[in-house]
């Protein structure tokens, strides 16, 4: 048979093509143009069977005919094929695309048609266009076939259109206003990807009954992948229950939401659990007057409402687990809570956790920190008394962390906390390592009762200033360091400013930061205060074989002053 009689031939075949003893490769070989013009190719015009690869560095092409091929091929991020309105592609095995791939219907159905199991993979775009109507669906009409993808689809139409299998690895995005993406398998439809809906799109789950394999209706449990309403809603047919248990990623914002095409209501209003493997990011407003249980993460972004009767995770006191984003407050309505430790990982940038009932804040009870705790976005947080931290905190710039009552402290005893903000109350740092170029209202001791307790000012890395409004005690156990990296105070090297007096004892380290090496005779002051008594241990600092830091007093200063060793 002719190439010219093999391409007349294959323009009658639309959903399946009939095996060949041998897949021919056809390449692109132009620029700008329709796959009818064998001048585009090294082989014309492709044919039934063919595998086709799009290959040169910024092909634009277009199939304007329906062919069937058994491959396809887009090796380049700036790669383009563009399927005619009314042209159906059908593929066989693998379409590896790391370009784009537009369905352009202008009102004829246009289809991209999987024969078999077909692997879209690569890095590349799948676009359904705003138009319509576009579908990506089996050959055969029997809905045996499967297309699993690691490319991103977005846009409007069908994927599946009743006569398909799917399983996402990449990302579905419905991104059109005001229209909706379909995902209407045959069987089943597993995500272990994303999907989202985004501007204003809709992106509408349908297919048999129990095809989505990630929700199970007997558990009302939605497990796997990632589900982003953003701006958009994600529907789905779920029990009259929707989700009960969360063991999945979901963000709701901007308006979007999960919903339940079975009741036309959220699908998390029944929310009782979520899991280990759960996340939940949300704005949407939430009430659920039973007990919940949180073990996974849950972040409650700026202005939304949050309420549930009671949390499983607080137990005789303590925050047993989870990791915690506040925004807004996580609030109790039952019993008010009282949270004494915290063992959970906990950001309050916003909110607490905040008994209704009694209007009080359940973290002011706090007396002893074992996990992540910290305080960003200009907050502040109050305890009713002394508070002991054995793991990292943050306190970050802006930011306001008061220890109340009468005689109490702030007591580091392990871990590390950088504080940058501004800390009231007094400090005793017994073990760990105590950072930042923040502010403490009150006196400050540095050395437990053992060697370990490290005052290092200025954040990782960095130099800074930190001010102590009060005085400061350092024993043989405790340790200062002071980073050198310039010679401007605050920003190049670090100072330790105390509006008290200063006793010394224990070591002083002064790493250098960065590529700089100061030169013999420049002097730091690291530290000033109102009287200076006692001194360090050591009497020298070693920069490298040529320098050291020589260590000096004044009545108010402690400085450094490079010296050489020859």
């Amino acid at each position: 048979m002719t190439k010219c009689a093999r391409f007349l031939f294959s323009l009658l075949v639309v959903c399946v093509f009939a095996s060949l003893a041998s897949a021919q490769t056809d390449n692109w070989i132009g620029s700008t143009g329709a796959w009818s013009d064998p001048a585009q190719w090294d082989s014309g015009v492709p044919i039934a069977g063919d595998i086709v690869n799009i290959g040169t560095t910024t092909a634009n092409s277009t199939d304007d005919f329906s062919i069937a091929i058994s491959g396809l091929v887009l090796d380049n991020a700036a790669d383009a094929l563009f399927i005619s309105d009314g042209v159906s592609l059908t593929v066989s095995g693998t379409v590896a695309n790391q370009g784009s791939i537009s369905l352009s219907s202008a009102g004829s159905n246009t289809y991209l048609l999987a024969s078999g199991t077909v692997s879209l993979s690569g890095s590349g775009t799948l676009n359904m266009g705003s138009a319509g109507p576009n579908y990506i669906t089996g050959a055969s009409g029997t809905g045996t076939e499967t297309l699993a993808s690691s490319n991103t689809i977005q846009g409007a139409g069908n994927i599946g259109a009743g006569l398909m299998n799917f399983n996402n690895n990449g990302t579905v995005i419905a991104n059109n206003p005001s229209t909706n993406l379909f995902i209407d398998v045959s069987t089943n439809f597993n995500n272990s990807g994303t999907l989202e809906a985004i501007t204003g799109g809709n992106l509408t789950i349908e297919g048999a009954a129990n095809s989505f394999l990630n929700y199970n209706g007997t558990t009302n449990t939605l497990t796997g992948g990632t589900y982003t309403a953003n701006g958009g809603n994600i529907y789905f047919p779920a029990s009259a229950s929707g989700i009960t248990t969360l063991s999945a990623r979901v963000t709701q914002e901007a308006g979007g939401q999960l919903m339940n095409s079975t009741t036309g209501t959220a699908a998390l209003a029944n929310l009782g659990s979520i899991t280990s493997t759960g996340v939940l990011t949300t704005t949407a407003t939430f009430a659920q007057p039973g007990a919940f249980s949180m073990a996974g993460a849950l972040n409650l972004l700026p202005k939304t409402s949050f309420s549930v009767g009671s949390l499983a995770q607080i137990v005789s006191g303590t925050l047993t687990g989870g990791q915690w984003v506040f925004d807004s407050n996580f609030n109790i309505t039952g019993t008010p809570a009282a949270i004494t430790t915290n063992n959970a990982t906990l950001t309050l940038s916003g909110g607490t956790f905040h008994n209704t009932s009694n209007n009080t804040d359940a973290m002011a009870s706090l007396t002893l920190t074992k996990k992540n705790l910290r305080i960003l976005n200009f907050a502040k947080f109050t305890t009713n008394g002394s508070l002991t931290n054995s793991a990292d905190m943050t306190v970050a710039k802006g930011c306001k962390m008061t220890i109340g009552g009468t005689g109490t402290s702030f007591t580091q005893t392990g871990g590390k906390i950088t504080n940058d903000g501004l800390i009231t109350g007094a400090v005793n740092l017994t073990g760990g390592s105590f950072l930042g170029a923040g502010s403490i209202t009150g006196n400050f001791s540095n050395g437990g009762t053992k060697a370990g307790a490290l005052l290092s000012v200025g954040d990782s890395a960095k130099a800074g200033q930190m001010k102590i409004l009060g005085t400061y005690t350092q024993t043989a156990n405790g340790k200062l360091s002071t980073a050198i990296g310039g010679t401007t105070v605050a920003t190049q090297y670090s100072q330790l400013k105390v509006t008290g007096a200063a006793t010394l004892a224990g070591p002083l380290a002064a790493p250098l930061l960065g590529t700089f090496v100061p030169t013999a005779g420049q002097t730091f002051n690291v530290l000033t205060a109102t009287s200076v008594t006692g001194t360090f241990s050591n009497t020298t600092i070693p920069i490298n074989s040529a320098e050291q830091f020589s260590v000096s007093y004044t009545p108010t200063s402690v400085v450094l002053t490079v010296t050489s060793l020859q």
